[in-house]
């Protein structure tokens, strides 16, 4: 999904068609584009959408001034309301100008040049209040509204809030705001400096912390690369360097890595963030974001020079050693991924609509580093292991079946996912500790029941086997093959 700010910058149905032109004639992969929504261009926007845009960008501060410059409240409230009429979606680049300017300014003339000087002239405030008016402007035009690379977690709190009160607001940030802080942009000096900018460490763990706990709904790239020659001018005055860098072809294996492989977020959700999540959002769902099974219709178009198997294990090998991708440049690359897909369309035995996402990754890391050799010392996503001990949620599993007839435990076996569990143990040691379930009180089954599991004192798990003799003597019969299921009553 490209910035329209690209040439040739798409706030018209001329320019949106010679993109098109130029994307299909290079492209090896699906595309899809955004129109620039400026106060000059309002007549043009219901064009553009017949054309073909999923959606609308414009700025509360200055992209590109010449070609993209940053709309006031009157006009950003105009956008919004013609946006709403044509039955679209807008994003927004999310950061308070006036703060911009005055902090640029006030640094430059007290001769700051260094990498930091970037970011203390965008601080966490000018993000969040251009946030806060987003969502308030939105909310008067009734338009869906889409927060663009959010680096802030209270931002993210403004999103949540507004979506409880039914206001239709989403929000994204990028794997950057992520991995990087301040002290790497000291080491990276102009490379690091991109709009909104990299934050402390602690800003870095809050996000993490809202991503896990839904209040981000999707993870892109921001992919904005710069000429090598462009950044070298920020090494000596960081105002000299333009913002942005590369991240399309690393994205989803520093989210497999430092997400899923670390234990910050599960694959489900990652498979959500990147994939379903923002196709949901752009209304290209679920034509974008699933893989379907191959249909004998389709016209996919394969280079012939490669064998599927060795792609497939490529490509797998890559994913899962965190090996950079060379993106669109590079077409033995990009082939290899769509080797992948032509599998994974043609795969036996599959009779659902659409393949279950741990299935997928595990074809595209796991498989793959084990068909070439690589097993052991790759193993960056550990499927199927197994646990000692794990407690579910049954209220969220359970309750719509109270009246059911259906065993509680096949129930439970059939529909229990990932953000129902409570506490995992694995190998005598705590891998997850009260979910996600801060509703529970204190006296519920399963608070009491972690207590009995963990020493609050130590945190050293107690002895599984005790556990287990506990476990059925209180509630009934353990199977080792499925676990022990307590019949629960609704209040717990």
């Amino acid at each position: 999904m490209d910035h329209p700010i690209m040439p040739p910058t798409t706030t018209t149905t001329h320019a949106l068609k010679e993109k098109k032109r130029l994307c299909k004639e290079q492209s090896l992969v699906d595309f899809a584009l955004y129109g620039g929504a400026l106060s000059t261009n309002l007549d043009d926007m219901p064009k553009l959408v017949e054309a073909g845009v999923v959606g609308f960008k414009t700025g509360l501060c200055d992209i590109v001034k010449s070609i993209f410059p940053r709309l006031n409240d009157a006009e950003i409230l105009e956008v919004f309301k013609r946006v709403r009429e044509i039955g679209s979606g807008v994003g927004v680049h999310a950061e308070n100008d006036e703060i911009i300017t005055y902090l640029t300014e006030k640094l430059q003339k007290s001769g700051r040049v260094d990498p930091l000087a970037h970011g203390e002239s965008r601080p966490v405030i000018a993000e969040l209040e251009a946030t806060s008016r987003a969502i308030l402007l939105a909310a008067e035009a009734g338009n869906r509204l889409h927060i663009f690379h959010m680096s802030i977690a209270s931002g993210a709190d403004l999103v949540q809030r507004a979506k409880a009160g039914g206001q239709a607001v989403t929000a994204e940030t990028c794997p950057h705001y992520l991995v990087l802080n301040e002290d790497h942009v000291k080491e990276l000096k102009a490379y690091g400096k991109m709009n909104p900018p990299i934050r402390s460490k602690e800003e870095v763990e809050k996000l993490w912390k809202a991503l896990r706990e839904g209040k981000i709904d999707n993870i892109a790239s921001d992919h904005a690369p710069w000429p090598k020659e462009e950044k070298d001018k920020g090494d000596e005055n960081i105002w000299n360097a333009p913002g942005g860098f590369p991240g399309i072809q690393s994205m989803l294996t520093l989210m497999l890595n430092e997400g899923v492989n670390k234990g910050r977020i599960t694959l489900e959700s990652l498979v959500a963030l990147v994939c379903e999540n923002p196709a949901r959002i752009w209304k290209i769902y679920p034509q974008k974001g699933a893989i379907p099974v191959h249909n004998p219709s389709s016209n996919l178009r394969l280079h012939s020079g490669i064998s599927p198997v060795v792609s497939m294990t490529r490509a797998g090998v890559r994913v899962a050693l965190g090996t950079d991708s060379t993106g669109l440049n590079d077409d033995d690359d990009m082939i290899q991924e769509m080797r992948l897909c032509w599998l994974i369309h043609r795969l036996p035995g599959v009779t659902s609509a659409y393949l279950e996402s741990t299935r997928v990754f595990d074809m595209a890391t796991t498989a793959g580093a084990k068909a070439a050799g690589f097993e052991r010392q790759v193993g960056a996503i550990e499927v199927r292991r197994k646990a000692d001990l794990v407690l579910l949620d049954g209220r969220r599993i359970l309750s719509p079946l109270m009246s059911s007839r259906i065993p509680l435990s096949d129930v439970i076996l059939q529909r229990a996912k990932a953000s129902d569990i409570d506490t995992v143990i694995i190998d005598g040691k705590v891998a997850l500790r009260e979910g996600r379930f801060p509703e529970f009180n204190e006296d519920s089954t399963l608070k009491r029941l972690t207590k009995s599991i963990v020493e609050p004192d130590t945190g050293r798990v107690r002895d599984i086997d005790a556990i287990k003799k506990s476990l059925r003597e209180l509630y009934g019969k353990w199977d080792n093959e499925r676990g022990y299921v307590y019949n629960p009553t609704y209040s717990d």
